[in-house]
């Protein structure tokens, strides 16, 4: 498995003139954990939300348990013209 000091090890083998390129891949790998984190974030608000839905609709259907919703009798269907 790869450490910390494998990798400092392999950055002092690195050539000079491919520090910018090195670093740019560090950068965008801090702007990736941004990134993962702000959306992480949103995850936890959207939780939330649908929990605050979930009580929601547990303290509305006691609202409805002496008067169940039934369906009525269905009525019969009306004789149509074919369709060609």
């Amino acid at each position: 498995m790869l450490n910390s000091e494998m990798l400092k090890s392999k950055i002092d083998e690195i050539p000079k003139e491919y520090y910018g390129v090195v670093f740019e891949i560090l950068k965008s790998i801090e702007k990736a954990k941004k990134y993962q984190h702000k959306h992480l974030a949103s995850l936890e608000t959207n939780y939330d939300a649908s929990e605050n839905w979930l009580n929601f609709i547990s303290q509305t259907y006691g609202s409805l348990s002496n008067s169940p919703i039934e369906r009525g009798k269905q009525g019969k269907y009306e004789s149509r013209e074919k369709i060609i």
